[in-house]
């Protein structure tokens, strides 16, 4: 798991800081790449068929966050900056936004 890790921090070029939300991560991916002793993957021997890995980008990668929870100008940006760390599931992703250096989830 620590290989797994560090070259998934250093693939995605994040600090060392942010290990704890990374290690959740490559432990969610795991289910989705093939064992050796199975030849399948663990998602596949658990619920019998192939994972949906479409929800599925690379760590660190540079996207949007769509901004809620305040009253927008019409001028104002409707997202903010952000890098992947991770996923909650399927449908939720885990953001670092870079202005606050902080992770939303």
């Amino acid at each position: 798991m620590r290989e797994r890790l560090m070259a998934t921090l250093s693939s995605g070029n994040l600090p060392l800081k942010y290990w704890p939300y990374v290690i959740r991560t490559v432990a969610y991916l795991r289910l989705f790449t093939p064992h050796i002793r199975l030849n399948m993957t663990p998602y596949q021997a658990w619920y019998g068929n192939k994972p949906d890995i479409s929800h599925l980008r690379p760590i660190g990668s540079r996207g949007w966050m769509y901004k809620t929870g305040y009253r927008k100008k019409l001028a104002d940006n409707k997202g903010v900056p952000c890098r992947l760390l991770g996923y909650e599931g399927t449908s939720v992703y885990r953001p670092l936004v870079s202005n606050f250096c902080r992770s939303l989830v």
